[in-house]
C-alpha cells in the first residue's frame, strides 16, 4: 500500500528522550518488548515544566482515562494524578523542541527523578501543529499506552524509504537514532490502525515523505493485549526453604569444634534483587566455654547471609558456626524479586562485635534510622526479620533479642533491635543481623504482619487475615522469626510454619518443644504475595 502524503499534523514518537545522556540502553532495554506494571499498580502521573495552559492539561487527564476506565479490575494498574511537588512515577513535560516521547511502563523508574518520563509535542518540532481536541487525544492515547508498558506496534507494511538516519542522528543523537534504525515494533500488535502506530516525518525520510499510520482512538488489539499482560501474574519472585544439610566438620581444637552447612542457590535470573532472608526452623546445640571463675557458658550461632553472586546464582551459607552444631531440620526462607519489581524495597542491617571468648558488656539495642531509596506515595507497612545472632548464655539466664519498626513515614522509618532488658535475660549478645521489606500499605498483590507468641512451651496454631484480603490465593508464604529467646539451656529447638491458607487467612503453627520455656517473647513476621 502506498503511503499517505499530507501536510497534515504529524505525530511523531520516539522511544525515548532525545539526545539523552549515558545509560540509553540501560534506559530503554528493548524497545519492542511491553515492559508491565505489577498487579494494583498505583501509578503516580504529575505535569512538569515546560508546561502548557490548563485546558490542554485537562485533556491529557481525561484522554488518559479512556484506558483506565476500560481496566476496571482492581489487579489491572491505574493513574493517580498528583500535584507538581509530589513524586510521582511518570512526569510529563510538553516540550515543543523536541517530539513526542515516553519511557515503556516500568523503564519509568530508570529515569533521574526530576526529569521527564514523557513529552507531548503539541506544536513546534518540525514546523508541525497538533491542536484540535481530537489529535491532543491521539497523542496522549499513543502515549499512556507506552506510560502502562505497551511498545509501539508492528508497521503493517514498510516505510516508503529507508530512514534517513543521519537526519536523525542529528536531530537526536547517534544513540536513539540506532535504536531507532533497528526498532520492529510489537509483533502481536498488527492491527494498521492501531493506536501505538506512528507517524514518520518528512525530514526523516530518505523520499521525504510525511508518512500517516495508524488510528485516532484506542483499538481492541492493544486493549486486549494490555489487559492480557496485566491479567496474568507478574515475574515470580523466587522463594527457597533451604535446608540445612549434614553438619560438616571444618575445624576440630580441643575445646572448639567448628561446624557449617552451606549451599549455593540456583535463582532464576530475573530474580536477583531484594534478596530477604528469615529464619524459619532453628534446631541448635551448644559446646560449653570453661571460664575461671564463672558459671560455664554456651553459645548458640545461626546465620543464614547471602555471600556473593554472579549471573543466574547467589550463593545463601546457612551455617552454625564455632562451637554450635546446627541440626539437619533446621531452616531459612529466601526471598528474592525481579529488578524492575517496584512493589517492594528491602534492606539488611547487622552488629557484629566479634569478641568470642569473653563475657563482655555490650550496648543492649542499636537504634537507626533508615532512608527509602524511592519514597513510598502512602506510609508503607514495614516488617523485618533476624537471619543471624550469635548470644552467650550461662546456665541461670537466657537472652531475647528482637528487631522491632518504628515511625515508618513516605521516606523512611526507625528500626531497633538487640537485647530485650527483661529480668532474667542477662545473656550477652555477641552479633546480630536483621532483614526488612517494606510495601505499599494498599498495595493489592501484597500484605504483611508481625505475630506475637501467645503460649509458654509445646506446640499450637493461630489465625491470621490478610489485610487487604486478596481475590485469589497468595503465591507465597514468605516469613521468619523477629524475636527469639535463646533460653538457658544448651539446646533450642523451635519451629514456625504457614498452612492452610486461602484469599482471606492463613494458619500459623509453633513447635516450641520442650526446650524454650519462654517462647512467648518470641515473634513471627509474615509476607503473603499474589
Amino acid at each position: 500500500m502506498a503511503p499517505t502524503v499530507s501536510k497534515a499534523p504529524l505525530f511523531c514518537c520516539l522511544p525515548g528522550e532525545a539526545k539523552i545522556a549515558d545509560g540509553i540502553d540501560e534506559k530503554l532495554g528493548d524497545v519492542d518488548k511491553a515492559k508491565p506494571w505489577y498487579p494494583s499498580a498505583k501509578i503516580r502521573v504529575k505535569f512538569i515544566e515546560p508546561t502548557i495552559d490548563d485546558e490542554v492539561c485537562e485533556m491529557v487527564v481525561n484522554a488518559s482515562k479512556e484506558w483506565t476506565k476500560q481496566l476496571t479490575d482492581k489487579k489491572f494498574p491505574s493513574f493517580d494524578w498528583v500535584s507538581k511537588e509530589s513524586e510521582a512515577d511518570i512526569r510529563i513535560s510538553f516540550d515543543p523542541s523536541i517530539p513526542s516521547w515516553s519511557a515503556i511502563g516500568t523503564q519509568a523508574q530508570k529515569y533521574d527523578k526530576s526529569k521527564a518520563t514523557m513529552n507531548i509535542c503539541l506544536g513546534g518540532w518540525g514546523s508541525k501543529i497538533v491542536w484540535t481536541r481530537q489529535q491532543v487525544a491521539r497523542v496522549t492515547a499513543h502515549m499512556f499506552g507506552h506510560a502502562l508498558g505497551l511498545p509501539h506496534a508492528k508497521l503493517p507494511s514498510a516505510w516508503s524509504s529507508q530512514w534517513d538516519l543521519a537526519q536523525v542522528e542529528k536531530d537526536c543523537g547517534k544513540p536513539l537514532a540506532t535504536i531507532i534504525g533497528k526498532a520492529q515494533g510489537l509483533p502481536d500488535l498488527s492491527n494498521d490502525k492501531s493506536i501505538m502506530l506512528f507517524d514518520r516525518p518528512s525530514a526523516w525520510s530518505i523520499l521525504k515523505l510525511d508518512e500517516l499510520k495508524g488510528g485516532s482512538v484506542i483499538d481492541d488489539q492493544s486493549l486486549l493485549y494490555l489487559k492480557d499482560m496485566h491479567g496474568h501474574p507478574p515475574p515470580d519472585p523466587y522463594q527457597l526453604l533451604l535446608p540445612v544439610f549434614t553438619p560438616k566438620k571444618v575445624q576440630p581444637q580441643d575445646t572448639w569444634t567448628t561446624f557449617t552447612a552451606q549451599k549455593r542457590v540456583q535463582a532464576p535470573v530475573t530474580a536477583q534483587a531484594n534478596v530477604t532472608l528469615a529464619l524459619r526452623r532453628l534446631s541448635l546445640e551448644s559446646m560449653r566455654i570453661k571460664t575461671p571463675g564463672q558459671n560455664d557458658k554456651h553459645r548458640l550461632r545461626a546465620r543464614a547471609v547471602r555471600s556473593s553472586h554472579w549471573a543466574g546464582t547467589y550463593d545463601i551459607d546457612f551455617e552454625a558456626w564455632d562451637n554450635s552444631i546446627m541440626k539437619k531440620d533446621s531452616t531459612c526462607d529466601i526471598l528474592s524479586f525481579e529488578s524492575a519489581d517496584n512493589r517492594v524495597q528491602t534492606g539488611a542491617l547487622s552488629k557484629d562485635y566479634q569478641d568470642t571468648k569473653t563475657d563482655i558488656a555490650l550496648e543492649r539495642t542499636v537504634k537507626e534510622n533508615v532512608v527509602f531509596k524511592t519514597p513510598f506515595r502512602n506510609t508503607p507497612k514495614v516488617v523485618a526479620f533476624i537471619h543471624m545472632f550469635d548470644v552467650l548464655n550461662d546456665d541461670q539466664t537466657g537472652t531475647a533479642i528482637c528487631v522491632q519498626i518504628d515511625k515508618p513515614s513516605t521516606k523512611g522509618f526507625e528500626i531497633t533491635y538487640g537485647a530485650v532488658s527483661f529480668a532474667n535475660h542477662g545473656g550477652k549478645v555477641v552479633a546480630l543481623g536483621v532483614n526488612w521489606l517494606a510495601h505499599e500499605a494498599d498495595d493489592y498483590s501484597i500484605s504483611s504482619g508481625t505475630l506475637g507468641l501467645e503460649q509458654a512451651s509445646g506446640s499450637y496454631s493461630k489465625s491470621q487475615a490478610f489485610a487487604p484480603q486478596f481475590d485469589v490465593k497468595p503465591r507465597y508464604l514468605f516469613g521468619g522469626f523477629s524475636a527469639i529467646y535463646t533460653c538457658e539451656r544448651e539446646k533450642m529447638d523451635i519451629s514456625c510454619d504457614f498452612v492452610n491458607h486461602d484469599a482471606k487467612q492463613f494458619q500459623l503453627v509453633v513447635d516450641a518443644g520442650k526446650t524454650n520455656p519462654r517462647s512467648n517473647d518470641w515473634e513471627v513476621s509474615w509476607v503473603a504475595i499474589r
